[in-house]
């Protein structure tokens, strides 16, 4: 743009064209007033059609100074500076005032703050680039909030915490990430950190782990999350939540770990006596990689159809810090093996042990300590009756009332056969005497009916006793007949 004319304002006189001074010295040329007019006139056109640049300092007293165009601007130009960052400029447009750069060409604009609004009343700020806010001291400590084209960044340089205090609640519309500090939220057990649905609190980029921890004085102490109205859910597409600390479900409420679906679910909770283990449309509960131990507690399994089962030919339920209690089936056949001490099966409840097989009770041992075998009892060995009264019995189940029962009781050094009624009354048939391993006396006790019959010799039938009474004939063939069982020696003549 070209200069205006020689016209300038010095102090309090004007000088126009080449006339003379103008004001209140000495010298005034009469009627320098009219000229002075069409001047001021003249250069008022000139900058409103033809444009121009006041060169030197301007200064205005009045009130107010006013810019009127479609874009009204102000330019400021340095004469120092690097290439295309020597220009800046404010411009109203389109409800906007707008502070912001030019290149040196006046062609490329750029934005720094607009400040928009609606009638009188602001509508908000926007900044473009980084905002830095220094301490107040040196200036060596500022924050810096920026955005890099997908995410913002609030950023601290020589800053310890960065704090906000006096607020009732801060409400984020998107995620806040600390990526190499922290977020501390207060003080005391009224500050909280409040997310609400569709919200979500995040891990970190790499393997998505959250951590929550709670602090005093450096350690870890405890932290607690708390839901009211919903569920508190914890999920990971390629894991799982890890606590470092005790996890704590409050009295009343449940841990519940689903699948991928939200079709099944495992609930763990306490119902304020027990602590409870619920699966909801799940066939097995597996432990895998692991030992599952218990530790001054028992394990339950509680509901019709329910049980323990290992589901392998190689395990075994072993009980005993060495494990020498084992349970197991090698894929043929069930073994329940002791390796060290003595094997109980105990029943401490006042009732009977059974012992079924093939679905039918083989062995029943009463509380009274009667065992009844259904079949036979064979034994390789010895069987022995250990008591005062050592007794075997047996009942004829075919026999009619009060002839079924048997038995041989070893009593007072006596080995008593005897008979016995239905109600157990018994009756000696025989018995036997001992002194040491010495027998002394068989008695019997009901009439002895023997078809052959010998002592010392071999037994013969009944013999018969013949010849005349009246003679010595009868008298041979019986001595004969004694001997010949070996209850006389014969020796007449």
């Amino acid at each position: 743009m070209a200069l205006i004319p020689p016209r300038r304002i010095e102090r309090d006189r004007f000088f126009l064209g080449g006339g003379g001074p103008v004001g209140g010295g000495a010298g005034t040329a009469p009627g320098v007033h009219t000229h002075l007019e069409a001047d001021i006139t003249d250069l008022k056109a000139y900058l409103q059609l033809a444009g121009g640049t006041l060169t030197g300092e301007v200064s205005f007293t009045n009130a107010k100074t006013r810019l009127t165009n479609v874009d009204p601007s102000l330019i400021w130009k340095q004469t120092g500076g690097a290439a295309d960052e020597k220009t800046w400029r404010i411009t109203a447009r389109t409800n906007q005032l707008r502070f912001g750069t030019l290149n040196d060409a006046e062609s490329v604009a750029g934005n720094q703050m607009v400040f928009n609004r609606s009638g009188t009343s602001p509508l908000r700020i926007d900044l473009y680039g980084a905002v830095r806010m220094l301490d107040a001291g040196a200036g060596t400590d500022h924050g810096e909030f920026s955005h890099d084209g997908t995410d913002f960044n609030l950023a601290m340089t020589n800053t310890t915490d960065y704090n906000i205090t006096g607020l009732t609640s801060l409400v984020l519309g998107g995620a806040i990430a600390a990526t190499a500090g922290r977020i501390n939220i207060g003080a005391d057990a009224s500050s909280s950190l409040v997310i609400g649905e569709p919200s979500t609190l995040r891990g970190n980029s790499q393997d998505g782990s959250l951590v929550l921890h709670g602090e005093d004085s450096g350690a870890i102490v405890s932290f607690t999350i708390s839901s009211t109205g919903a569920n508190l859910a914890f999920s990971g597409a390629s894991g799982a939540a890890q606590f470092a600390i005790p996890l704590e479900v409050n009295a009343g409420k449940t841990l519940r770990i689903r699948d991928t679906t939200n079709a099944d679910w495992g609930l763990f909770s306490h119902d304020g006596t027990d602590f409870n283990l619920a699966l909801t449309n799940t066939t097995d509960y597996n432990i895998t990689g692991a030992n599952l131990s218990l530790l001054n507690g028992d394990l339950f399994i509680l509901g019709a159809g329910l049980g323990l089962r290992v589901l392998t030919d190689t395990g075994k339920v072993r009980v005993g810090l060495s494990g020498d209690g084992q349970f197991y089936h090698d894929g043929t056949n069930t073994f329940l093996l002791n390796n060290t001490g003595t094997m109980f099966l105990w029943n401490q409840a006042n009732t009977a042990m059974r012992f079924y097989t093939n679905g039918l009770l083989r062995l029943d041992i009463t509380n009274a300590g009667d065992a009844v075998f259904s079949g036979n009892l064979e034994a390789n060995g010895v069987i022995s009756a250990v008591s005062a009264t050592p007794t075997f019995r047996w009942r004829e189940t075919d026999a009619a009332a009060d002839n079924r029962e048997w038995d041989l009781v070893a009593d007072a050094e006596q080995l008593k056969l005897r008979v016995l009624n239905d109600l157990f009354s018994a009756n000696n048939v025989m018995t036997v005497d001992r002194t040491g391993n010495t027998v002394d006396l068989v008695n019997f006790l009901a009439p002895v009916q023997v078809s052959t019959f010998g002592v010392g010799v071999t037994p013969i039938s009944v013999p018969t006793v013949t010849g005349s009474r009246g003679a010595n004939a009868a008298l041979a063939s019986l001595l004969t007949a004694l001997a010949n069982y070996g209850l006389i020696t014969d020796s007449s003549s």
